[in-house]
């Protein structure tokens, strides 16, 4: 029995547990994509997705390895492919998802010193990713996708990279190869010393606050969390764009990070109120940025995350443990309960006074009764659906929804890069609550972002019948940008023609101008739980002189 390189790393993913990929094919590729092209005509158990581009390839594996808490697996193809799928790379890394990358190489001997299609994959990548991989023989590559596997899922998520030349894809070798599985993560528990490291800062403790990190989503830790939350009477911060990690309505929550914005009524009350800090599985120099460097006179300040942190440099009294946090907390809960935790009283009140505030801010205006497009009022009313799920993109085409947004159910890129929410929502789609209908997949983009990236995802969500729905904010401009230097010069957006594009590739699409057309449209878009659809939210001020207004 001969098997090709291609068929060995096919059977080195399915055989791991991955049933999914999704990639752009190429020519030194062609021995995968005909593996999984052989084992799709015997059995459909496993999916292809073939994208329209790189960056929505890694952003749409990296979101369902998120989600499934197991390794995403894109493909792509060259220095050309490589270099397309970096911001889905990069931002993969940044937020802790699981993801593989295989990147198909010309052969060595085929390669010229100026070679534009071929790449150094450990030099243009290596301080991106976790690690880089490279496939030397064919016969190596069981070995090599095991190591990629436990190398993505264990201690910090992140990216490894799978360097695949053609000819070891192309190399026939004889035999059934045997292939090593990783079943699940490893836990890293927590040291004796550690869990007593972390009640004696509690026991100095009287006004603490928490910070909750992507971590917990990972290690499936709420739960834990909210218990420790609760029986310390602690406040809770989240990260920037990371709302699904704790109860917005909850009274201990305070609200989340926003680089320039202190819009939240008590947040600086708070950080300068608690006299200790919990950072639960976030890399706290990923947290504290802009105005929020105010922890360095607390004398307590704890940091569970389970890979070593350099932040100590920063704040030198920090007690870091390194470890997983569900297995921590859950010793941490154990002994609280056991000998329960003192709250000082004054911020026992404040914790109520804070949350009070909270609740009228979030309040907001009732329905308008004038026709204009009101942000606030529809963020407000995308709230009240707790079966979708939100994906925001860097595109900020209105601040109101940082205040009106209010849902668990939400999330969105750590940084500034445009198309996030295009690619994201096409993996979480893909995942089995969303595949059932039970919940449903929502992108919010500016139409910036949509410019960019709107036409090949409808393209893939159409190919694949994925239940994704695209709301899409055309202000005609680059809003953000323009709000902070005061003018629109050089922001303007003339096109495309959103609807146009829309409504060639799926034919649910709408166009909403004005408040009596938002409730029905999204109504009508979230009955249509097993197909794509746009809104397209018609923002555009003057719409003699924009195009997309016509």
């Amino acid at each position: 029995m001969l098997q090709t390189g291609g068929e060995i790393l096919f059977r080195s993913l399915n055989e791991n547990g991955i049933n999914m990929v999704t990639g752009v094919p190429g020519g030194p590729l062609v021995p995968f994509i005909n593996a999984i092209r052989n084992h799709h005509e015997q059995s459909h158990n496993f999916r292809n997705i073939v994208s329209t581009h790189e960056t929505l390839a890694t952003l749409t594996a990296s979101t369902f390895g998120r989600f499934n808490r197991w390794p995403g697996v894109a493909y792509v193809s060259r220095k050309g492919g490589a270099d397309n799928a970096t911001l889905g790379i990069t931002q993969a890394q940044m937020h802790g998802d699981p993801l593989i990358v295989i990147v198909g190489q010309k052969p060595p001997n085929l390669r010229g010193p100026f070679d534009i299609q071929a790449t150094d994959i450990q030099a243009d990548f290596a301080h991106r990713v976790k690690r880089v991989i490279k496939l030397t023989e064919a016969g190596e590559i069981p070995e090599m996708i095991n190591l990629a596997i436990r190398e993505s899922i264990n201690d910090r998520p992140g990216v490894v990279l799978v360097e695949a030349p053609a000819q070891v894809l192309a190399t026939d070798i004889s035999g059934l190869i045997p292939i090593p599985t990783v079943s699940a993560r490893n836990v890293l528990e927590p040291e004796t010393a550690q869990v007593r490291a972390f009640l004696n800062a509690l026991r100095q403790s009287h006004k603490p606050l928490v910070i909750v990190g992507h971590i917990a989503l990972f290690e499936s830790a709420q739960e834990e969390i909210k218990r420790f939350v609760k029986a310390i009477g602690a406040m809770v911060l989240l990260p920037f764009r990371q709302e699904n990690l704790y109860p917005w309505h909850d009274v201990a929550f305070g609200g989340s990070f926003q680089p320039r914005l202190s819009i939240e009524p008590a947040m600086d009350e708070i950080i300068q109120t608690c006299d200790s800090l919990f950072i639960l599985g976030d890399a706290f120099n990923d947290v504290t940025t802009g105005k929020y460097t105010l922890f360095r006179d607390l004398k307590t300040i704890v940091h569970c995350y389970p890979q070593a942190s350099l932040v100590k440099t920063i704040y030198p009294q920090k007690i870091d443990l390194t470890t997983n946090l569900r297995p921590l907390l859950e010793q941490v809960n154990q002994e609280i309960a056991r000998a329960p935790q003192l709250v000082d009283e004054t911020w026992r009140a404040k914790r109520k006074e804070w949350h009070a505030e909270r609740l009228q801010f979030m309040e907001g205006p009732h329905w308008p009764t004038t026709e204009t497009l009101d942000m606030p009022a529809i963020w407000r009313y995308l709230a009240t659906f707790p079966q979708a799920t939100y994906i925001r993109g860097a595109g900020n085409y209105d601040n109101a929804h940082i205040r009106y947004l209010r849902t668990e159910n939400s999330f969105g890129t750590f940084s500034g890069d445009m198309g996030y929410a295009l690619g994201a929502v096409l993996g979480l789609s893909l995942t089995e609550p969303y595949q059932k209908g039970e919940k449903i997949a929502v992108a919010l983009a500016g139409d910036g972002e949509a410019g960019m990236f709107l036409l090949p995802a409808l393209l893939t969500a159409r190919q694949y019948n994925l239940p994704a729905k695209f709301f899409v904010f055309n202000d005609g401009q680059y809003t953000e940008i323009a709000k902070e230097i005061g003018h629109s010069f050089g922001m303007e957006l003339s096109g495309p023609d959103l609807f146009g594009i829309g409504q060639a590739k799926v034919p649910d699409i709408e166009r909403v101008s004005c408040m009596s057309q938002v409730k029905p449209a999204i109504q009508s878009a979230y009955q249509s739980q097993h197909a794509p659809c746009v809104i397209e939210f018609n923002l555009v001020a003057d719409k003699k002189d924009k195009k997309v207004a016509a």
